[in-house]
């Protein structure tokens, strides 16, 4: 017999928390575990090989609630001929530097790009899709706040006002923004001045 048709590890009876130091054996297209230190051989059959994950051991479950469980994860994917498995491929590719460089990079790529394009695209629909007068609300709500913690009333004289203003309209005009309309108010930033 090959490596590959026997795997050596540990047998959990049905519903035992004990294990016992076991062999399972592959001959022909049936499965048997033989005992350390005995030559019986106990017919078993796979209901499910559990995935590689790192290096825990593997469990292979056995019809009857039985487990044998085996430290060797290659030996278990040669055994069983999953090495072209996907959990066996990515399991081999996550142990490669080379590949967590490229992912690890990608995955840089892919947030500055979510960050750079994605959130400012859908900022755009959100703001779109918002009914004016939910947007006149949080403006009036948001203005009336920052007025009560952070600026008070100006002190520019009206006619600087009305200079500002008409400047203002003609900046709103040449940028074709109409909708919303826009409003020039004038504040004291106090400490939060430029």
């Amino acid at each position: 017999m090959s490596s590959s048709e026997i795997l050596k590890g540990r047998y959990y009876r049905d519903g035992a928390s004990e294990y016992l130091e076991a062999e399972l054996h592959h001959i022909g297209e049936a499965l048997y575990v033989v005992l350390a230190g005995s030559s019986q051989k106990i017919h078993v059959q796979l209901e499910e090989v559990a995935d590689r994950l790192g290096n825990v051991p593997r469990k292979i479950y056995l019809m009857g609630d039985s487990v044998f469980e085996c430290t060797d994860n290659t030996a278990v994917d040669a055994f069983f001929k999953s090495d072209d498995h996907f959990f066996s491929r990515l399991t081999r590719m996550e142990g490669s530097l080379k590949f967590v460089a490229v992912v690890t990079v990608a995955t840089f790529i892919c947030l500055f790009g979510l960050y750079r394009y994605g959130l400012p695209a859908v900022a755009n629909v959100a703001a779109k899709a918002t009914p004016a007068g939910v947007v006149e609300a949080m403006d009036s709500s948001t203005r009336e706040t920052v007025d009560k913690v952070l600026f008070s009333e100006t002190k520019l004289s009206q006619a600087r006002q009305d200079e500002l203003t008409v400047i203002f309209d003609e900046l709103v005009e040449i940028s074709g923004q109409s909708n919303p309309p826009m409003k020039l108010h004038f504040r004291d930033g106090g400490a939060v001045r430029c």
